[in-house]
């Protein structure tokens, strides 16, 4: 299973499905369903972009009802865990971005879309729901069956609680703003796919 570490918050935005376009300043042939890995960087500055517009609407949906998260700074721990595979995306396509092709609305805060860069253009995402704690790499780095395993075991986990709550696969998982797949995922095909 191939697999890409993103930093925090961008990872999560991603397994919520908030944002589903990944920039990097190289292309990539490669499409299918990608493992997101949250890598271990943290910082006062990355924490202080998820107390400001529009990271805040995101991340209010995602606070946890404990008492010791009423303010969303202290909620950030366990909305954006650090060193784990956090989710599953499949990517269908990859542009070079061009002033012409810039996404609207929040799409455009969730990325760097400076021209000549590019845009890793994703369909459906599956957070998981335990996620695996897991040692990152810069680039595509593959993930052992073991973990793999693990992870499609989630993602059917979370297909039959998604078929049993009569979700639909574009239903957002989230807010209204957002998408996440859960139904309708083919976890054997997923399965044939990131073993080859």
């Amino acid at each position: 299973m191939k697999c890409i570490s993103l930093w925090q918050p961008w990872a999560t935005l991603m397994a919520i499905g908030a944002k589903r376009i990944e920039t990097r300043s190289w292309a990539t042939r490669f499409r299918g369903w990608l493992a997101i890995h949250a890598a271990q960087k943290w910082n006062k500055e990355l924490k202080g972009l998820c107390l400001q517009e529009p990271f805040v609407d995101v991340f209010k949906m995602q606070r946890p009802n404990q008492a010791d998260c009423f303010y969303l700074e202290d909620a950030l721990k366990y909305i954006l865990p650090l060193g784990h595979i956090i989710a599953l995306v499949n990517v269908i396509d990859c542009v070079q971005i061009r002033a012409s092709n810039t996404p609207s609305e929040n799409e455009r805060y969730f990325g760097d879309y400076t021209p000549g860069r590019f845009m890793w253009i994703t369909n459906k995402a599956i957070k998981l729901p335990e996620p695996i704690p897991y040692r990152g790499s810069q680039g595509f780095f593959d993930v052992p069956i073991s973990a793999a395993q693990i992870i499609l075991q989630q993602t059917q986990q979370q297909t039959d609680a998604a078929r049993s709550s009569d979700e639909l696969a574009a239903k957002p998982a989230d807010t209204g703003k957002h998408f996440c797949a859960s139904a309708n995922i083919n976890t054997n095909k997923i399965f044939g796919e990131i073993v080859r």
